[in-house]
């Protein structure tokens, strides 16, 4: 498979204007974007997942580590994209750590209760997270 056909999901997937919480009907209110400084973590392996992330600015490192200590980097994301969707495929403790990589980090929350509404409402934002939730890069 090509480089190109591995990354079709991510074209014109900006989930940003449609999913952030400040920006979405009946959820302005509810939720406040959280900021991180460099090398803040966001969640750890073995948390409860209990959200999915969308940034809103700065960049996110996602990994996990070794039984030797050694960190695996596993994707660095930017803004506009969401990370912690694991939670949509019933996933109940996180295996992976997220980290903020820049100072003022903002990364705004979602329960999976209030995506599953957006996505209820919301033809285009479905097929859009059906599309990241059914990449497979092999």
């Amino acid at each position: 498979m090509s480089d190109k056909a591995k990354i079709w999901y991510f074209e014109d997937v900006d989930l940003f204007e449609i999913l952030c919480p400040r920006k979405s009907p009946g959820l302005e209110n509810k939720h406040n974007p959280n900021l991180y400084k460099r090398d803040d973590y966001i969640y750890f392996p073995e948390e409860n997942s209990q959200n999915i992330y969308m940034i809103a600015d700065g960049r996110v490192k996602i990994g996990s580590y070794l039984k030797d200590g050694k960190e695996i980097i596993k994707s660095i994301l930017g803004k506009g994209e969401i990370f912690g969707e694991l939670i949509l495929a019933g996933e109940d403790k996180r295996s992976d750590f997220a980290q903020a990589m820049d100072d003022n980090t903002r990364v705004c929350p979602m329960t999976l209760e209030d995506l599953q509404d957006l996505m209820k409402d919301n033809q285009v934002l479905s097929l859009k997270i059906f599309k990241i939730l059914g990449f497979s890069p092999t």
